[in-house]
């Protein structure tokens, strides 16, 4: 039958590209994750808008007080100064300030995180136990030297994953719980049955996409640590130090911290994870399991 033949072409087609489908796969559950990162971010950012704002107001009356209490300005003339610099930032602008501030920690994270969530080819053998050995040796080769980025890049890509399953469960939540109501509309776990079926996605995404994922993240810091020191050392017997003892502690010292960054990048991802935001409580996993186990 033409049908079952277009559809089998298109089965081995893409069992052929199931490589680069299952790094597409890893790199869009890496963007949604940071995107649900930048939800939780724009209500911290606000908050943290609306503390300095505070501080800065406070201190600018302190200031305005103590001038016109040593003759700089006259007491209403400062009371109406500071009635006009507490006003000068709304909650229009502290709103527009902060979503620009979470869309450009998104963009950076995006940017920043996009060659280690692409990762590298996995080793291949001729079989699934030569493949196994294959990889295994990939990743210990990996961890042949140490710094911060080897540690820290698996751990930070494997939470913003499971952020990004949490953000495409929570997509299935609603559709479920609505579909469960008009087929049973007496049944009292419909949300339970709903928030079971997103986490089951939660679950196949992570599951499918995660160990590559990590793996192709661990390979690609190796890669890019051994440029690194490469290019170091390039550099030191083109200007050779005066010191060449202390330039090796320095070096190693360089070497051991590349990747620090990820350490923020692995606190926003947790923070997007768990949804610690008073407006996005609901969106985090915590209380997607939480509404698994809620009495109907």
């Amino acid at each position: 039958m033409p049908l079952f033949s277009t559809v089998r072409a298109l089965s081995h087609a893409l069992g052929g590209a199931r490589g680069i489908i299952r790094r597409l796969g890893g790199l869009c559950l890496i963007v949604m994750g940071v995107h649900a990162a930048a939800d939780v971010l724009d209500d911290l950012a606000r908050d943290a808008i609306d503390a300095l704002d505070l501080i800065v107001d406070e201190g600018v009356a302190g200031l305005l007080g103590w001038l016109a209490a040593h003759g700089g300005m006259t007491p209403d003339g400062a009371v109406a100064a500071i009635e006009r610099f507490a006003t000068a930032i709304d909650l229009a602008e502290k709103d527009w300030l902060s979503v620009r501030l979470a869309l450009v920690v998104e963009l950076v994270l995006d940017v920043a995180l996009l060659d280690l969530a692409w990762g590298t080819r996995p080793a291949e053998g001729e079989g699934l136990v030569d493949d196994l050995r294959a990889s295994t040796q990939q990743l210990v080769r990996s961890f042949s030297a140490f710094d911060l980025e080897r540690l820290l890049a698996p751990i930070t890509l494997l939470a913003f994953a499971v952020a990004g399953g949490v953000l495409a469960g929570l997509a299935i939540e609603q559709p479920a719980s609505a579909g469960l109501a008009l087929a049973a509309p007496g049944l009292l776990v419909a949300g339970n049955l709903a928030a079971g079926v997103a986490l089951a996605v939660v679950g196949v995404l992570v599951w499918r996409f995660g160990p590559d994922l990590i793996h192709g993240a661990i390979v690609r810091a190796h890669e890019r640590g051994e440029k690194a020191r490469d290019r170091l050392r390039a550099r030191r017997q083109a200007h050779p130090p005066r010191f060449p003892r202390v330039a090796t502690v320095v070096d190693l010292v360089r070497r051991g911290l590349r990747g620090a960054w990820l350490g923020v990048a692995l606190f926003i991802a947790i923070t997007g994870l768990l949804g610690g935001a008073e407006a996005t409580r609901g969106q985090g996993v915590v209380a997607l399991v939480e509404r698994l186990g809620a009495t109907p």
